[in-house]
């Protein structure tokens, strides 16, 4: 029997996947600064909206410290993320993100002498052959996949938001299980969107009134509302069962968005991309369920 909790985690991953298909088309380096942060209000304004239906409830110790690292981590990471698919294909950067457990055994390795599982070091060379092979290009050298992997300053943001996100999903958790799923992360959103407001008064960008316009709501609307319905959906499946479980379930955000890049965007090398990004989503779950 199918449970709730994989239901929901799917239903994130697909939606997840339509918001990067969103980003990519209608994001570009003068606007995402200023239609992110009206998606992640109306994001906020309506997960808060129903809390306050529901009553907000008792937040319970620790809320504060996870709401306020994993605002800070998720104003970096989606910076670098929206830089990312903005300037590269959807199909070839977003697979990097299941990086993130690889990165993490490693750190644990080094600094905890945590030794990893069999399954674990399969689940590392998996993704490392998948990311191998996103990059493998006919008449390549053995080396050159990973040279191009490092040349790629929008493959390297992606690592970092990989690397980042490993680190705030228990953040994420934790204000969610110290609160509810709609309270916690909606307040998230709201300072995310203030960490934004500070960002546009430090750097200098176009002027607003060149980029506000009846479109650029109509986007920061949809996308807000898509993430809204994520958010309630991966913050409840995250209050049925283990956090490794459901970030196993939306890492199949990853091969939808591969196919929905080569759908809406014509994007190139599909059959090598689906099997490549395929080992790093089996890597990745893998690593989370050793």
């Amino acid at each position: 029997m199918i449970s709730l909790w994989s239901i929901l985690a799917l239903a994130g991953a697909c939606l997840s996947a339509l918001a990067t298909v969103l980003h990519k088309k209608y994001f570009s380096v003068n606007n995402y600064i200023v239609i992110a942060p009206l998606s992640f209000l109306i994001t906020a304004f309506c997960l808060l909206g129903l809390s306050w239906l529901e009553g907000f409830p008792v937040l319970l110790p620790g809320f504060w410290l996870a709401v306020i690292t994993t605002t800070i981590l998720n104003v970096i990471m989606s910076n670098l993320y929206y830089q990312s698919v903005i300037h590269d294909d959807i199909s070839l950067v977003v697979p990097l993100l299941s990086f993130s457990p690889v990165i993490v055994s490693i750190s644990a390795l080094i600094f905890l002498h945590e030794q990893p599982t069999l399954t674990g070091l399969i689940g590392m060379l998996l993704i490392v052959a998948g990311v191998y092979l996103l990059n493998l290009q006919p008449k390549m050298k053995l080396w050159q996949p990973l040279t191009a992997l490092l040349a790629s300053k929008w493959s390297i943001y992606m690592l970092a938001v990989s690397l980042l996100a490993g680190i705030s999903i228990s953040f994420d958790k934790m204000s969610v299980l110290t609160s509810n799923s709609r309270f916690g992360p909606g307040l998230v959103y709201l300072l995310i969107a203030l960490g934004y407001g500070v960002q546009l008064l430090i750097f200098k960008h176009q002027p607003l009134n060149s980029v506000i316009n009846r479109r650029s709501i109509l986007i920061a609307a949809t996308i807000g509302l898509i993430t809204t319905i994520a958010t309630i959906a991966i913050g409840e499946a995250y209050r049925l069962t283990l956090a490794s479980y459901v970030s196993s379930i939306h890492r199949l955000s990853i091969l939808i968005t591969v196919l929905l890049g080569a759908s809406f965007f014509q994007e190139k090398y599909l059959a090598k991309r689906m099997v490549a990004a395929s080992f790093c989503v089996i890597g990745a779950i893998l690593i989370m369920g050793k």
